[in-house]
C-alpha cells in the first residue's frame, strides 16, 4: 500500500518556490506561472523524463545534506534514519534534470515539444523503474529553493510532504538536485520502503 497522500503546490518561501508531495501517482501540478529568468544546467544530453540513464550528481554534497537533514527531522520524532540509496537518488536526479529542461514541477514526467507538455509516465511507474521491487513509494518534490536547509523546511511546513518525511513505513531515501530551468532550483526527494 502506498502513502495516501495527494499531490499540492505551495507557493512558499518566496516568489517561485513549488512544494509537492505524493505517494499516489496520477495527480498534477500546474507549473509556476510567472517566469523567473534562466539558469544555465551543466552541459548533459536531453533525455526522456521517464527513461534513460539518470545524470550524475551535480551537487552530491547539497543532496547528502538534504538527506542528513531528512534524518535529523526523522530523529526528533523518535524515527530510524533513512538509509541512502543510489537507486532512488538515480531516479530522483533524472526526475529534477527533466523538470529544469522541459520547465515544469509536476510528479508525473513530461517531455516538452513545440512549446507543450506531454505526459509520458506516471512518477511511480520512473521510479519503480530503478526500484522494482520497494513496496512503499513516496515522493517530494520542490523548485525555488536554493539550499537544503530550505527545501527540507518547506517540506515540513506542509502537511502532505512533512507525511512523506516522517513516514514510519519508508527505509530508504534517494536525493536529486538539479540546477537551471525557470526556477533556478529543482529537488526531488524519493522514499521507499519494502
Amino acid at each position: 500500500m502506498r502513502a495516501i497522500a495527494t499531490v499540492r503546490a505551495l507557493t512558499v518561501l518566496g516568489g517561485l518556490t513549488a512544494l509537492c508531495g505524493c505517494g499516489e501517482p496520477g495527480a498534477r501540478t500546474p507549473p509556476p506561472s510567472s517566469p523567473a529568468p534562466r539558469v544555465d544546467a551543466p552541459a548533459t544530453p536531453a533525455a526522456s523524463g521517464c527513461g534513460g540513464s539518470a545524470p550524475a550528481a551535480v551537487d552530491g554534497d547539497a543532496e547528502q545534506q538534504v538527506l542528513e537533514l531528512v534524518n535529523a527531522q526523522r530523529r526528533k520524532h523518535s524515527l530510524v534514519d533513512l538509509r541512502p540509496s543510489a537507486l532512488l537518488a538515480d531516479a530522483a536526479r533524472l526526475h529534477a534534470r527533466d523538470m529544469a529542461d522541459d520547465d515544469y514541477v509536476e510528479h508525473d514526467s513530461f517531455d516538452r515539444s513545440q512549446g507543450q507538455l506531454t505526459k509520458v509516465c506516471e512518477w511511480s511507474k520512473r521510479v519503480r523503474g530503478f526500484v522494482p521491487d520497494e513496496r512503499r513509494l513516496a515522493e517530494n518534490i520542490a523548485a525555488g529553493a536554493s539550499t537544503p536547509q530550505e527545501v527540507v523546511e518547506g517540506w515540513m511546513q506542509s502537511p502532505v510532504h512533512r507525511r512523506n518525511v516522517l513516514g514510519g513505513a519508508y527505509t530508504e531515501l534517494g536525493v536529486g538536485y538539479w540546477a537551471g530551468g525557470v526556477a533556478g532550483f529543482y529537488w526531488v526527494a524519493d522514499f521507499g520502503g519494502r
